[in-house]
């Protein structure tokens, strides 16, 4: 029910167009999820130690972006029941896009993904790879595709590869494996953008090291298999 309040209060600052002002109560659904989270199983007299009086006190968006250094852009999402909203953020500018993706139709896509590439039948994926290798790759290339377009298509003219990106996922956008996505070149997430994953952009700004990043290389890129 709480996160029905952040939601409405989104859409209303979109129709005010106040961009900046949905972004922040995107942040503050963030924080209050987490601290909804932390909460859950402590006593009374625990919860009161464990509530600072300034957890809610969030610097505004623009403050937050004065922090994002040059070479750094930052993608972050919201999920509501019928609308996926993504917001690009730069040290100097934030573009807002409403996507009208119901959250039921975007799970299917995800867990359609996930079924695809084995991460939620294992066995069965390794039958399909042994039967037909070649299908089984160009089905999860057809997805990826898919899946890029609804996530990232809205922004990809507009993310640098020369730039490190952050993404900041919201719900069951957790589950997706972002590096196996494909672009409309053809070529995967991973091969194309420096990125990892962030918890929200406020945490981002106060407990990276967001200001020493070395300058950008593909020759050293590290691959981690696990």
């Amino acid at each position: 029910a709480r996160q029905d309040w952040f939601d409405d209060a989104i859409q209303l600052a979109s129709e005010l167009q106040q961009p900046n002002r949905a972004f922040h109560y995107a942040e503050r659904a963030r924080a209050r999820a987490m601290h909804d989270a932390l909460m859950a199983g402590t006593s009374a007299r625990d919860t009161a130690a464990m509530t600072p009086s300034n957890w809610f006190a969030l610097p505004a968006t623009e403050e937050l972006q004065r922090q994002i250094p040059e070479n750094v852009q930052v993608l972050e999402y919201r999920v509501t029941t019928d609308t996926l909203w993504v917001w690009l953020l730069e040290n100097d500018t934030l573009f807002v896009q409403r996507i009208a993706l119901t959250a039921r139709a975007l799970e299917d896509t995800i867990q359609s993904f996930l079924q695809s590439v084995g991460a939620r039948n294992y066995d069965e994926f390794r039958r399909r790879c042994k039967n037909d290798m070649a299908q089984v790759y160009n089905e999860n290339r057809k997805i990826g595709k898919e899946l890029f377009q609804l996530l990232l298509g809205v922004f990809a003219n507009k993310l640098a590869r020369e730039k490190y990106l952050y993404i900041i996922p919201d719900g069951m956008l957790h589950l997706v494996p972002w590096g196996a996505l494909v672009d409309a070149r053809n070529m995967f997430f991973d091969e194309t953008y420096f990125w990892s994953k962030a918890p929200s952009l406020a945490i981002l700004v106060s407990e990276s090291n967001l200001g020493r990043r070395p300058p950008l290389s593909f020759d050293s890129k590290l691959l981690m298999v696990a």
